[in-house]
């Protein structure tokens, strides 16, 4: 998750669902039936709306990629490739 943050929307997104999605699925790895379906995003699975509040109140932009930046800003263990 950490060198996703240099993707756009679109690519994020292809990457998400056709690649890691379907690896998950493969495997075997237990996941929510919101998240096989796509009802939930890794926006929202990462972030809280709290979370979220708390950003836009200090300046961030609310489009998604930028939420993801942010979540992936201060979860990720590594330094993140922006």
């Amino acid at each position: 998750v950490s060198y996703i943050g240099a993707f756009n929307m679109q690519f994020r997104k292809e990457l998400w669902e056709k690649c890691w999605l379907a690896d998950i699925i493969e495997k075997e790895i237990p996941v929510s039936d919101n998240i096989k379906s796509l009802e939930l995003t890794p926006k929202d699975v990462l972030t809280t709306v709290s979370d979220q509040a708390t950003w836009a109140n200090e300046g961030l932009p609310v489009d998604s990629i930028s939420i993801e930046n942010a979540a992936i800003v201060t979860l990720c263990s590594r330094w993140p490739l922006m």
